[in-house]
């Protein structure tokens, strides 16, 4: 019987190779990764005082958590009879997925009574805890900006 389980106990080996992975890199997130990127966001933040943004972290959800880069809420800049329209912020998230990888999206404002449709949000990539860095997380400010500049830009699509 050892002889003709001998695939099955490879799988089962892997299994609990896989499972020491997700936990390393839950691990990471928690001790490093979250505060290295909510520091560098919010260090980005600072560098533009006239943007009324802010930096956030999502912890409700344990091994689920996010840090964000959002815009503020503002005028879109339309009223119907005296009721302004509220533009609600777009932002740059970075997420815990269930498989201990962090997933970067940009998710584009909205403008409130659907006066424009809404976008989908972009999914820039899906990273390992290791490979976040600073120059990941310029690189993905810069994207986000260009993202919200060619939105706001276009508002016709």
């Amino acid at each position: 019987m050892k002889d003709k389980i001998q695939n099955l106990r490879n799988k089962v080996s892997k299994y609990f190779e896989n499972f020491d992975e997700l936990n390393n890199r839950r691990t990471k997130w928690n001790t490093e990764t979250k505060e290295f990127i909510h520091s560098k966001l919010t260090e980005i933040n600072d560098c533009f005082p006239k943007l009324v943004w802010f930096v956030g972290k999502n912890e409700h959800i344990k091994n689920l958590e996010s840090v964000y880069w959002e815009m503020g809420n503002e005028m879109a800049g339309f009223a119907i009879k005296n009721k302004f329209i509220i533009r609600k912020p777009g932002y740059l998230n970075y997420a815990q997925l269930a498989n201990g990888k962090i997933i970067v999206m940009i998710a584009y404002p909205t403008i409130e009574e659907n006066i424009r449709n809404e976008i989908e949000p972009k999914i820039i990539g899906d990273y390992l805890p290791d490979e976040i860095n600073e120059k990941l997380i310029i690189k993905h400010a810069e994207a986000f900006i260009d993202e919200i500049n060619d939105w706001t830009m276009n508002l016709d699509k």
